[in-house]
């Protein structure tokens, strides 16, 4: 039977310890520890909580089936609250006092420059779970990885091809960002792209991070004639236009990146006009590895829809390898070393393997399929299937 204890500090230091212990068929020798700075509370937790929560329930199967090279995996998890002083702190505790042999982040871009710096601080590899930062595409900084399913410039690229595509040479663009630099960088690339295909961009809309009444904006788009509609931002940004534009009555199509809640969204609106441009597979697909997803997430009681949770399985995958080729004991260095040469099975959650080098710490290739909703089917269907890009240094 395993127990997971959770020592909670107060919520204004947002501090968490997580300690994962089994009692039969478990190691009981020194653990293993990694450390996690996440957004587990406050107002981004429904994106990165999702991300701990299935990291956490990963490494309780492997340790009820006894850990990895005989020794248990501890996770000792801080919440930032999405506050960047308060991740910086988080970052120097883990690397300083907890002596982790990783550390992984998943929490918003702002949280990132004191994490780095803690971790480059301390000669600690950083394992980044949320949107890839410069600092992991090739060539890679020698301490930062990345696991995520998307890379803003690569998604914008896709997705015009996409369009492009899909359109032939009717298509009228509408770009939707958030009013963050990732967004922006990533709808401007998309702008310039469409620009060089020959597409007409006929309106670029940067949404204000406190918005909460879309309708202006999906008016502005219908107003420019869109047809086809790309935003490239977190969730709440993307869907809410195009919820915005169904009430006005739009019949145009509408591409977005497909983040954790893009499958319960395209079950519940059950609009044809609606695609997801997608890192990691649907569940709709019901593989193998969906259903091994789900029966962990049974057994340990996940408070997230299993949806949400393939983001943080595919870090824990990457995690367990690493662990495995890093050996006993396992410092920083040797976790470094290890990560340098990741080579990972997704076992269909991704279109390929999830490869590193030691100059490309992003992935050697990176893949894509799209989704929408089919009304005759009553059901979710791929539009394209897995497409590869190779990942090359300074492209």
């Amino acid at each position: 039977m395993c127990f997971l204890t959770r020592i909670w500090g107060s919520l204004i230091f947002g501090s968490i310890i997580i300690s994962i212990a089994c009692t039969r068929g478990a190691p009981t020798t020194e653990p293993y520890k990694i450390g996690i700075n996440a957004a587990l509370t406050g107002p981004a937790a429904d994106t990165y909580g999702p991300v701990y929560e299935a990291i956490n329930i990963y490494f309780q199967k492997v340790n009820d089936a006894g850990g990895i090279n005989s020794h248990p995996v501890r996770l000792l998890a801080e919440d930032d609250t999405s506050d960047a002083t308060r991740a910086g702190t988080n970052a120097t505790k883990l690397v300083q006092q907890e002596r982790v042999s990783v550390l992984l982040l998943a929490s918003p871009a702002t949280t990132y420059g004191p994490v780095i710096n803690a971790a480059k601080g301390g000669g600690i590899p950083l394992l980044m779970a949320s949107v890839c930062p410069k600092e992991a595409l090739p060539p890679s900084d020698s301490l930062i990885f990345c696991t995520a399913s998307f890379g803003v410039l690569y998604d914008s690229a896709f997705a015009v091809s996409f369009i492009k595509e899909e359109a032939k040479d009717m298509a009228k663009l509408g770009l939707v960002a958030l009013d963050n630099p990732v967004s922006r960088v990533g709808i401007d690339h998309a702008e310039k792209l469409a620009g060089d295909l020959g597409i007409q961009v006929v309106i670029k809309l940067v949404v204000p991070a406190a918005v909460t009444d879309y309708t202006p904006f999906a008016a502005q788009i219908q107003q420019a004639g869109a047809n086809w509609v790309f935003a490239w931002a977190p969730w709440s940004p993307q869907i809410g236009p195009f919820e915005a534009l169904q009430k006005l009555g739009w019949r145009g199509n509408y591409l977005l990146w497909a983040h954790q809640p893009a499958e319960e969204e395209f079950n519940r609106r059950k609009a044809d006009n609606l695609y997801g441009l997608a890192g990691q597979s649907m569940f709709v697909e019901d593989l193998p590895i969906h259903k091994e997803i789900r029966a962990v997430a049974q057994k340990y009681k996940t408070t997230y829809p299993i949806e949400h949770l393939t983001e943080g399985w595919v870090a824990a995958m990457a995690l367990e390898q690493a662990l495995q080729r890093c050996g006993w004991p396992c410092g920083a260095r040797e976790m470094q070393t290890a990560l340098n040469t990741l080579d990972v099975d997704t076992k269909g959650l991704r279109g390929g393997k999830l490869t590193f080098t030691p100059d490309n710490h992003f992935r050697t290739k990176t893949y894509y399929k799209v989704y929408r909703w089919d009304t005759p089917r009553n059901t979710i269907i791929t539009v394209r299937d897995w497409v590869g890009i190779d990942i090359e240094p300074g492209k």
